[in-house]
């Protein structure tokens, strides 16, 4: 019965709003104030990306966070670095700003105004950060969000869609969107350059598990 009733008003996405963005902002911010040696497909770029995470979800916590990032200074040193919310959001301007036109065009294309809403589910680790709550909460005017941090949401939602659209393919008109290409698919400049390093440092980490086979190796003969 509950799948007969449901109804997708709109669908819609920015592939360029995950969580991950804001680890880049906060890496790009210190690397260029204090680590200009920091490249993105080296090692110490990777612990640098590591601790921007940790200092993210301290931020989603405190107005104030604080981490120890190992061996990323000169001569393989540890660096502590420091940040505030009130950086957090002035790296993500760009962020908060597509996250509020994505609401807001959601509801345009739903028909509905915000005094229609009933509740807001969040889904993902993501809107921990206070910013995103606060653009929510402003863009439907629902002063409490309902929040879930794991993928039961997503899984369930995902499942009455497929099951609704299974028994009426006509129904969902909009299914196309799920399936169907859009501008957004289009990796950005900072996707690709993602995964460029990421390659980069794939192909690393494989000449460095040779070189550590080769040296037991030598290691093993000499014993």
């Amino acid at each position: 019965p509950i799948i007969n009733q449901m109804k997708v008003l709109s669908c819609l996405r920015h592939k360029g709003l995950g969580a991950g963005a804001v680890d880049v902002r906060l890496w790009k911010h210190f690397q260029s104030t204090q680590l200009p040696d920091i490249t993105p497909n080296s090692r110490g770029g990777q612990r640098l990306l590591t601790g921007m995470t940790k200092l993210k979800q301290l931020l989603s916590q405190l107005p104030e966070g604080v981490v120890t990032v190992e061996n990323v200074g000169r001569n393989d040193t540890d660096i502590t670095l420091e940040a505030t919310r009130s950086l957090l959001v002035e790296l993500c301007t760009k962020e908060v700003q597509a996250l509020t036109t994505l609401v807001n065009q959601a509801m345009t294309k739903a028909g509905i105004a915000a005094n229609q809403l009933y509740s807001v589910e969040v889904l993902g680790g993501g809107c921990r950060m206070p910013w995103v709550k606060e653009v929510l909460e402003k863009a439907t005017q629902v002063a409490t969000l309902s929040y879930t941090l794991d993928d039961t949401s997503a899984a369930l939602g995902a499942t009455l869609l497929l099951a609704n659209f299974r028994k009426n393919p006509t129904s969902l008109s909009t299914t196309a969107i799920l399936a169907g290409r859009t501008a957004e698919d289009t990796p950005t400049d900072l996707q690709r350059t993602l995964r460029e390093s990421e390659q980069a440092m794939a192909t690393l980490d494989q000449q460095l598990l040779q070189r550590s086979a080769i040296l037991n190796q030598m290691e093993a003969h000499i014993l």
